[in-house]
C-alpha cells in the first residue's frame, strides 16, 4: 500500500496487486483532494499581573543509608587469597562456571528459535538445517541485540554475517585442499 499525503491535502492510499504491476508501463496520475481545516477562536488578553509567585519546594528523595545495600561478596584477588585459591583450583566454582556458560548458550538458543527467522533465513541464504546451527553460533549476538533487534534488523544483521560465514568457510576450503 503506498500512501500518498501533502501539506493541505488529505491522504490519498494506493493498494499495490499483481494487476497494479503487469501494468508498470503505464504512468499513474494521482489528484489530492484538498482539505480544509476549522480553526477555533483565540481570545487575546493582556498579563494583569507580573508578580512572581512562591512554589512549593520539597526536599528531594534520597534513600536512608539503612536502605542502601552494597554486595557482600568480595572478588577473588591477591587481597583475599583463600577466595583465590579456593576459585582458582576448586571443583565447584568451575563447574558453576560451566554451568553458567552452558545457561547463556541454552538462552542464546531459545532466543534465535523463539522468532520465525529461521525458515526465512534458510530461503533467503539456501544453509540447509544440519549447517544452520553452526551458522547462527558463528554469528553471535549479544543479549541486547537479541532483545532489541526486530525482525528485518535480524535477518539484515544475519545476511551480512552470512557474507562473512561464507568467506570463511571458503578460505578453510582451500586450506584443507592446499594441506591434502
Amino acid at each position: 500500500t503506498l500512501i500518498f499525503s501533502n501539506v493541505g491535502y488529505q491522504f490519498y492510499y494506493l493498494a499495490i496487486d499483481s494487476n497494479t504491476m503487469k501494468n508498470r508501463d503505464n504512468e499513474l496520475l494521482v489528484k489530492l483532494v484538498p482539505r480544509n481545516f476549522l480553526l477555533d477562536e483565540v481570545s487575546i488578553y493582556a498579563i494583569t499581573s507580573n508578580n512572581p509567585r512562591t512554589m512549593p519546594q520539597r526536599m528531594p528523595l534520597v534513600p536512608a543509608t539503612k536502605d542502601i545495600r552494597t554486595s557482600k561478596i568480595v572478588a577473588p584477588t591477591l587481597a583475599n587469597p583463600l577466595d583465590l585459591l579456593y576459585y582458582s583450583f576448586g571443583k565447584r566454582p568451575k563447574q558453576l562456571a560451566a554451568l553458567r556458560k552452558l545457561q547463556k548458550e541454552d538462552y542464546y538458543r531459545r532466543k534465535l528459535e523463539e522468532g520465525n527467522n529461521r525458515v526465512v533465513l534458510e530461503q533467503l541464504t539456501g544453509i540447509p538445517k544440519e549447517e544452520m546451527q553452526a551458522f547462527m553460533f558463528y554469528c553471535k549476538y549479544s543479549d541486547t541485540e537479541i532483545k532489541t533487534f526486530n525482525d528485518y534488523q535480524f535477518l539484515v544483521s544475519l545476511l551480512d554475517c552470512y557474507a562473512l560465514y561464507e568467506r570463511e568457510r571458503e578460505q578453510q576450503d582451500a586450506e584443507e585442499k592446499l594441506n591434502r
